[in-house]
């Protein structure tokens, strides 16, 4: 009878209507409870719609720490403290007191309530694994209609983190297009996950189907910010298949003002080094290494810089080039190696970063464990943790200040617990922030160690090639080496947007990006 009812109910009201509907025949088919607490719910109740959650927390811990699970009064009050907490800005002890209901499904009178709850917490306290999969959990036929393309880019985030990309795509290709941001969110996603998943044309729709919003609906700053990440993962895009030219396009789009401009500048560079514009790869790497952002984590630069003299057989300055990259990096690597093999517990890793991060804000981190704390906050998933973190730290404290202040025997108790619920909570994230910074700094050692190598080699060659070409240099007239050694260089015509000005020495921020560095191919060709 109680299945038959749920159906009917369902059927006769709609959708929409479904949550509540079925609030409603649990309700009816349920016994009431005591009567005392029922009264207490009632007065709690009010004392939330009037926005005074502190005065209704002692009632409802009285209630939920001494009433009965099975009492339908009970789950009542786990309900209205699990609002209380929530209203006292509390969102990751709420988030836990709502856990309580969503374990008991559709047991619980307020189990589809909590969907709602659920994407609250989300939205005040984002990045919390909690409620992102008590949500990942329903059945997508119960997100409310008004909310339900937030819930299914929330979840398809969350199945990328996780790196399900199945039950990603699945969520995120579901988000309409009506939805504006979030649709746009959902495409960068499905447009990273197809790339990949080596499937280019999937991916390349993705991010075009971004591009195409702003052009024909919306250009707003919001918009604009993500058609960047869009823009820039389509010049990768194009890289990746060997198309240039379209990749530099894409890269040149990117402006100063975006966080990714440095990484956009650099990627050009190996695009341009690609089709051999040596001179505007040279004038990209200029900009990288002025000394503007000499604390930032680009160490291929450099690299590249050397390659791209010895190809031109500047020898003397590939060699200096060499030499600057082991003076920087080599340092950073033996710091990173320390802490490596001396912090191998990953909540002794974090407090290391915590370290440096504290540093940074006094001014007092040296130029080369600048350059750590930067490399390790190139990886998302990371920064994610530590934002989470510091927010976990003031909701703690909200929690302190409150136990400090409350005279209650039940408030002192139950805050007591959820404050130990909270710490252990806190511990885990610490040490997945401590074990994530490890892997990342571990792939930072390791790629460092592979470019330290690779620029030993490249000192090595051009050793080698400089002697090649001494040989060859003894092959011909002093005229014939004058002759091959020529260069009229190509000063490239000003525009309305460019003119040419000799570099001096001295960076100016507004030329940032904007230079080209001529560099003439010195190589000698021995005699026919």
């Amino acid at each position: 009878m109680r299945r038959f009812l749920q159906v009917l109910t369902v059927l006769l009201l709609g959708y929409g209507s479904l949550q509540v509907a079925f609030a409603q025949v649990q309700a009816a088919v349920s016994p009431q409870g005591s009567s005392a607490q029922q009264g207490a719910n009632e007065k709690t109740e009010r004392l939330l719609a009037d926005n005074r959650p502190a005065e209704a927390l002692p009632i409802l811990a009285n209630l939920v720490l001494n009433g009965e699970e099975s009492d339908p009064a009970f789950q009542e009050s786990q309900f209205l403290m699990a609002r209380a907490l929530f209203a006292l800005n509390l969102p990751l002890a709420s988030s836990y007191a709502f856990g309580d209901i969503a374990e008991m499904g559709e047991a619980h009178p307020r189990y589809f309530e909590t969907i709602d709850w659920f994407l609250k917490i989300q939205r005040k306290l984002p990045g919390d694994e909690e409620s992102l999969t008590r949500l990942a959990e329903y059945d997508p036929f119960l997100y409310p209609p008004q909310d339900a393309d937030e819930i299914r880019y929330l979840v398809g985030r969350h199945h990328y983190n996780i790196e399900d990309f199945e039950l990603a795509l699945e969520s995120l290709e579901a988000v309409e297009q009506q939805s504006g941001v979030l649709y746009l969110k959902a495409q960068y996603f499905v447009g990273v996950i197809r790339t990949r998943q080596n499937e280019a044309t999937p991916a390349l729709e993705a991010f075009k189907n971004i591009l195409r919003y702003q052009r024909d609906i919306d250009d707003s700053s919001e918009i604009k910010a993500i058609a960047d990440m869009a823009i820039l993962s389509l010049g990768r895009l194009f890289y990746t298949v060997g198309q240039y030219d379209t990749a530099i396009r894409y890269y040149d789009r990117i402006l100063k003002e975006n966080s990714s401009w440095l990484d956009s500048l650099f990627e050009a560079s190996w695009a341009y080094y690609k089709l051999e514009n040596f001179n505007r790869a040279m004038g990209n790497l200029h900009t990288l290494n002025s000394p503007y952002f000499e604390g930032d984590y680009h160490p291929e630069a450099l690299v590249l810089q050397s390659v791209i003299q010895l190809r031109n057989c500047h020898f003397k300055e590939a060699t200096k080039t060499v030499e600057q990259f082991s003076e920087r990096y080599k340092p950073l690597h033996q710091e990173l190696e320390k802490q490596l093999r001396t912090t191998a517990d990953p909540n002794a890793f974090y407090l290391y970063l915590a370290r440096l991060s504290q540093q940074d804000k006094k001014a007092e981190l040296s130029l080369s464990l600048k350059r750590v704390f930067n490399a390790a906050l190139k990886d998302a998933k990371l920064r994610r943790l530590l934002r989470f973190i510091i927010a976990l730290d003031d909701e703690s404290q909200r929690l302190d200040e409150l136990l400090a202040s409350s005279t209650n025997e039940p408030t002192q108790m139950y805050l007591a617990t959820t404050t130990s619920v909270l710490a252990s909570y806190k511990a885990m994230v610490i040490a997945d922030a401590g074990d994530a910074a490890m892997q990342r700094l571990d792939r930072v050692y390791r790629e460092l160690g592979s470019l330290l190598s690779q620029a030993l080699r490249i000192k090595f060659e051009t050793l080698q090639s400089e002697r090649k070409m001494l040989a060859v240099e003894k092959q011909l007239t002093p005229e014939q080496a004058a002759a091959q050694r020529a260069f009229d260089p190509e000063i490239p015509l000003p525009d309305e947007e460019h003119v040419y000005w000799p570099f001096d020495g001295e960076y100016w921020r507004d030329e940032l990006g904007s230079y080209t560095t001529l560099i003439p191919n010195r190589c000698l060709k021995a005699p026919q």
